[in-house]
């Protein structure tokens, strides 16, 4: 793919937990690792635009300013921008990292940090400072395993819409054909939801009266 012209661009956009399709693409030289053209900006006069190391490389991403923290998977082969940012970390630790960044606990956390509420940007500078709780093995599991299914039921309810990379069939012939239940999609999200949030909660220590402010 990498020799491809075009790559996948998030740019922020839509809140899209768990799966989003990205809809934009980007003219992007992956020998050069910049945008064809691009001749740098006034003070950093130099065509590899920044991050470009790490351009390509999977992991999580969400859009700047949303009601809340809502990570999603970056598919590798794609790159980011200032408004669409992404966290990477090794293969084997994003699903674990997206169940607990999706998390009520961590949404409280980062807003904390913000210091506000409401419809925040969630800016790189602090996500970095934010602590992630010790987490077992079985623990890992457990969330990388609500995260995958997460993930795959909500791609499944993209499955309607036509400018999406996940569309299969229109509302309506899609649930005839398919099985989908959208009704019973939206539940088992739900349920997911709740179980990652009891797990952040517990990780994180935090108490019942907090919780139930948060």
């Amino acid at each position: 793919l990498r020799n491809e012209k075009w790559a996948t661009y998030a740019k922020g956009g839509s809140s899209t937990l768990f799966w989003g399709s990205l809809y934009t693409v980007l003219s992007w030289d992956w020998a050069k690792r910049t945008i064809p053209g691009y001749c740098g900006r006034a003070g950093r006069e130099t065509p590899k635009v920044e991050c470009a190391d790490l351009m390509g490389n999977p992991g999580l991403t969400w859009p700047l300013r949303a009601a809340a923290f809502s990570p999603s998977i970056l598919p590798a082969n794609s790159v980011f921008s200032a408004r669409g940012y992404t966290i990477q970390a090794p293969s084997n630790k994003l699903l674990s990292l997206l169940s607990v960044t999706s998390s009520a606990a961590f949404d409280a956390l980062f807003k904390l940090c913000l210091g506000r509420s409401g419809h925040p940007e969630f800016i790189v500078g602090v996500l970095q400072h934010l602590p992630l709780p010790p987490i077992s093995a079985r623990e890992e599991d457990e969330l990388s395993n609500l995260a995958r299914r997460a993930w795959s039921v909500k791609r499944s309810l993209d499955s309607m819409h036509e400018t999406s990379h996940a569309f299969l069939l229109p509302p309506g012939l899609n649930e005839k054909l398919t099985g989908l239940n959208v009704d019973a999609a939206q539940r088992e999200l739900y349920s997911i939801q709740q179980r990652i949030d009891e797990m952040a909660f517990a990780l994180y220590g935090i108490s019942k009266e907090d919780q139930a402010a948060i």
